[in-house]
């Protein structure tokens, strides 16, 4: 599953892109339903690494 697809797959999230290239991910989302660290596991689940 792609990075994008593992956001979008939460509850919550309206849209996902991601760019490998840049190393980057822009989310739309609704905080009342996830947080980022719903996000983060997400992301880490597909075996990436997040930093701030």
């Amino acid at each position: 599953m792609l990075v994008s697809e593992a956001l979008e797959a939460l509850e919550g999230v309206q849209k996902a892109q991601a760019s490998h290239q840049r190393g980057v991910v822009e989310v739309e989302y609704d905080p009342s339903k996830t947080d980022d660290e719903a996000m983060k596991r997400a992301i880490e689940g597909e075996g990436f690494t997040v930093t701030d």
